[in-house]
């Protein structure tokens, strides 16, 4: 875990660059790219922005705002039976201060092994869980996590700092979210259409003249709008819910 953000004499500035720059998102992309600059920063590798559930079976996949975690990934979290009833998913949901869950350190005997598992298999060693309750549209919490050793003191606290930034930005999202379908971009729209009509992910970059992380980042996202499990699963959503501007050929 990087600790040499903090030990910076210049950190005083850096964190409030951070902090305007983290108020003032005004879209779920904005966030994601803050979320990547943190984890560069200090250390992480993988990040998630997700709402409590309303009730207790609802799914992690349906409750996802923003994220970079792999989608496989989500969907076996999301599968995993009375995930919301796991000692460890209450201790999340019920604190008011950040947690650090060491993944390799479960007790064997809370019948939770098998977060233990899923989350190793895709290589989160630990993570880090910033409740962000203080709100009135949006009741969850961001999520860091990586490989190697748990997070400082120091690490926890300026992260939490910053992502308290990211309250109003985010009532704003949920404010905006209606039907899944509805939720689509243009952009997203755009890209699983390409998809069908079979281009590839290079590409797609030079036809929309994006960045390949960003038309990764729309893909994750439309995803987990649809309910969808893989981008082909993606595509034939879209097509039945006639979401293409034309036939596809």
């Amino acid at each position: 875990m990087c600790d040499s953000f903090h030990e910076r004499s210049d950190v005083g500035v850096r964190i409030r660059k951070y902090a305007n720059e983290f108020a003032g998102a005004k879209t779920g992309f904005d966030i994601f790219k803050n979320l990547k600059e943190l984890c560069a920063v200090y250390g992480f590798e993988w990040f998630s922005i997700a709402s409590f559930p309303s009730v207790v079976e609802e799914a992690y996949k349906y409750r996802v705002l923003i994220n970079n975690w792999h989608p496989e990934l989500v969907e076996q979290i999301s599968a995993i039976p009375d995930f919301c009833n796991f000692v460890s998913v209450v201790q999340v949901r019920s604190s008011n201060i950040p947690i650090v869950l060491r993944f390799d350190e479960l007790n064997e005997n809370t019948g939770e092994r098998i977060i233990n598992d899923v989350f190793q298999e895709y290589g989160h060693d630990f993570a880090l869980f910033l409740p962000l309750r203080s709100l009135v549209e949006f009741n969850g919490s961001v999520v860091l996590s990586g490989r190697g050793e748990s997070p400082s003191a120091q690490v926890v606290m300026e992260v939490a700092y910053l992502c308290n930034h990211f309250h109003e930005p985010l009532n704003q999202i949920v404010k905006s979210r209606s039907t899944p379908v509805e939720k689509l971009s243009p952009t997203q729209i755009s890209i699983l259409q390409m998809l069908a009509e079979g281009y590839n992910s290079k590409e797609l970059t030079g036809k929309l003249s994006i960045s390949a992380s960003t038309v990764s980042y729309h893909l994750r996202g439309a995803l987990a709008l649809l309910g969808a499990k893989t981008p082909a699963h993606a595509v034939a959503i879209a097509c039945m819910k006639g979401l293409f501007r034309t036939e596809i050929s």
